[in-house]
């Protein structure tokens, strides 16, 4: 039962929603968590140690192969700073969270980062 109760990683998430299944109905959502990949734009390092940024959900500019179209942007906000240093221009990063909203806007409280760096 403890296990139900725990925040899912990236390798325990077990049912994972699409950026354009939860556009579609955000409030549905609301405190499950979710891994999304995009590109970082905005990161700001807050003087309360906290971290914010936006993701361009599913924009990868240096992979040709997928499409260059945004499928959406989201804001996330983490507790922490994560203990990496944020590259802007990595070519994928996943960013694991739970959907929250603050007023009617949907942002995504972060607790997963991860960026796949060139050739590794």
């Amino acid at each position: 039962m403890l296990d139900l109760l725990q925040e899912p990683t990236f390798s325990t998430l077990k049912d994972n929603y699409s950026y354009s299944e939860v556009a579609k109905n955000p409030a549905l959502y609301l405190d499950c968590y979710t891994i999304w990949e995009g590109t970082i734009s905005n990161p700001k390092k807050n003087e309360d140690g906290s971290f914010e940024c936006d993701l361009l959900v599913n924009y990868f500019p240096a992979d040709e192969k997928k499409s260059i179209e945004v499928e959406g942007l989201v804001h996330y906000v983490f507790k922490n700073q994560p203990s990496m240093q944020i590259i802007n221009d990595a070519p994928r990063t996943s960013l694991l969270g739970k959907i929250s909203f603050e007023g009617d806007r949907l942002y995504v409280k972060g607790t997963g980062f991860h960026q796949k760096l060139n050739g590794k």
